[in-house]
């Protein structure tokens, strides 16, 4: 889910934009503008209903992520929040439920102004009806666990 919101949001920013997947981002402080989103924490929660199956949803996946947002300057910072604010709205829809949001203090970075905000995506977990990831792992490992 991550990777794919990633993904998306890579298809509807204009092409370059300074958007990275992963906190190893955050202390790349070259210059302005950087946007980087990274995952906070996750917690499972019951379906709403049962399922029947096939495609039975076993949980619901609450996702909380971190975007940072490093510009020049307050206006191009604030600018910049409303388009991927705009972007995040058009790739999760209703799903999208923003948190909370803290400037970073000044003199942190003398080459810019910095915010973060948090928000919370609910997806669901559906049921596998194979393991193609393990199964590719266990080749891979060649039955080394026993």
């Amino acid at each position: 889910m991550i990777t794919e919101l990633y993904n998306d949001l890579v298809s509807r920013l204009p092409p370059s934009t300074p958007l990275y997947l992963g906190r190893q981002f955050l202390g790349q402080h070259d210059r302005p503008p950087r946007i980087v989103l990274y995952p906070l924490s996750e917690r499972f929660t019951p379906p709403d209903r049962p399922q029947p199956q096939p495609g039975r949803v076993l949980a619901l996946r609450e996702v909380t992520l971190e975007m940072q947002i490093w510009g020049d300057s307050y206006a191009q910072v604030e600018t910049v929040l409303a388009e991927v604010i705009t972007a995040l709205s058009a790739s999760l829809g209703t799903s999208l439920q923003l948190q909370t949001l803290t400037w970073e203090p000044e003199g942190w970075n003398q080459l810019g102004v910095a915010v973060a905000f948090s928000f919370t995506v609910t997806t669901p977990v559906i049921r596998a009806e194979q393991f193609v990831v393990l199964e590719q792992i266990a080749q891979e490992c060649g039955g080394l666990i026993s």
